[in-house]
C-alpha cells in the first residue's frame, strides 16, 4: 500500500495556545484513502451505490411542496436558514 503523506497547520490550541512553543506543523502521514475503502471501490455494485444520489420530495403537511436535487437545494428553494446558528 502506498500512503500519501500531507502537512498540515493547527491553530493556536493544538500549539498549547497563543505564543505557545510547539512550530505548528503536523508532520506525521495523513493517509489519504485506507486499502480497505480503496478496495471497496473497485467493486462495481459498491461503486454505484456510492455514487447514486437520490432528490428529496418537500411536504408542508400533506401538501406538496416541490422536489428537489438534495436537502440543500430545497432549503434554499424554500428560503430556509442554512447554518445551525440561525436555529
Amino acid at each position: 500500500m502506498t500512503s500519501t503523506t500531507r502537512t498540515a497547520r493547527c491553530g493556536p490550541a493544538c500549539r498549547g495556545g497563543v505564543g505557545g512553543e510547539r512550530s505548528g506543523l503536523l508532520t506525521a502521514p495523513i493517509p489519504i484513502i485506507s486499502a480497505g475503502v480503496k478496495e471497496s471501490w473497485e467493486n462495481p455494485k459498491t461503486r454505484e451505490e456510492r455514487l447514486t444520489r437520490h432528490g428529496v420530495e418537500v411536504y408542508d403537511g400533506v401538501v406538496f411542496v416541490g422536489k428537489f436535487t438534495s436537502t440543500y437545494q430545497a432549503f434554499v428553494a424554500l428560503d430556509l436558514p442554512i447554518n445551525k446558528g440561525h436555529l
